[in-house]
């Protein structure tokens, strides 16, 4: 091989290496284009997520919260009352006192 064929096929090497590095940095490039875009895509979802969690799940939490509120108002403002009743009933029935736990089977004193 003579001179001039060994430069000349080390040039044809060295081209198709940098064909080859540029096909390879177009694909590089092309990928990284695609994960861009999903990740672009993604960052829509999520902040769809987000506001749908702001608005409907915040609204609802709080409406619930104001209901267990309600409730617990509603509860303690009868609590005493309504003690004073079953008390006052079970005395007349014969059975043990009533407390908020007493659980008493009413057909059982009926029978």
């Amino acid at each position: 091989m003579s001179d001039k064929e060994y430069h000349s096929s080390f040039d044809s090497h060295s081209d198709l290496d940098s064909i080859l590095d540029l096909d390879s940095d177009l694909n590089l490039s092309i990928k990284i284009e695609e994960i861009n875009k999903k990740i672009e895509e993604l960052d829509i979802k999520v902040d769809k997520i987000l506001n749908v969690l702001k608005k409907d799940v915040s609204v609802s939490t709080k409406k619930m919260s104001d209901h267990i509120n309600f409730v617990e108002n509603v509860y303690e403002n009868v609590k005493y009352p309504l003690g004073f009743i079953c008390n006052t009933v079970t005395h007349y029935m014969g059975t043990t006192k009533y407390t908020l736990n007493t659980k008493i089977d009413y057909f059982k004193k009926l029978k």
